[in-house]
């Protein structure tokens, strides 16, 4: 890596938009990536510092571009609480909410996991895939259920996902939450429809 670009991932850790800029009319490559493959953006995003993200999008940085996992600028930005600011201006230059990794997990299952509601809301608002599967047959619903994820199983259903869709082993999100003892969720999904 070049000592322009070092410079650059050092402006955009301290959020320092207008040394980024600097590093950037220097030479520094927009698209940089450090050892693991994480890019400026990803860096930027993941760190909530909506000037950085708006900064390199507009010299250019590729919004799709995966690191060695699979996640993109917008799978670091959901991992922050309440990053909505810099999630809303990915997804408006167009970054893609249904991305994957290489086991199939996407965006929102991640933010599932993580319990960060006002994201998912954001993701559901934006027409991100509410039945997407990953390789083990899981979807965003059957692990929050599972997980006894009640305000996320409230606005999935509230979004139309699919009540009735199993997991990989066969088992309905109302299964999952009884299983569990979520009697909460259990109670819920029955209300919504679920068998």
């Amino acid at each position: 890596m070049k000592e322009c670009d070092i410079d650059l991932f050092e402006a955009i850790e301290r959020d320092d938009a207008q040394r980024a800029a600097t590093c950037l009319n220097s030479g520094a490559s927009v698209n940089a990536r450090d050892s693991v493959g994480t890019t400026l953006l990803m860096r930027a995003a993941e760190r909530g510092c909506l000037d950085c993200v708006e900064l390199l999008l507009s010299r250019g940085a590729d919004i799709d571009l995966a690191d060695t996992e699979g996640d993109t600028a917008l799978s670091y930005a959901v991992a922050r609480p309440s990053n909505v600011q810099v999630i809303g201006a990915l997804l408006l230059k167009g970054a893609n909410p249904n991305a994957r990794r290489a086991d199939g997990t996407t965006i929102l299952m991640d933010n599932v996991r993580d319990e960060l509601l006002d994201n998912t809301k954001l993701l559901i608002e934006r027409g991100i895939d509410l039945n997407a599967l990953n390789d083990d047959g899981d979807t965003a619903l059957t692990n929050a259920a599972c997980w006894g994820q009640f305000e996320t199983v409230k606005a999935l259903v509230g979004a139309g996902v699919d009540i009735g869709l199993p997991d990989g082993a066969g088992c309905t999100p109302l299964q999952l939450a009884m299983q569990q003892s979520h009697e909460r969720i259990a109670h819920f999904l029955r209300s919504a429809g679920a068998r």
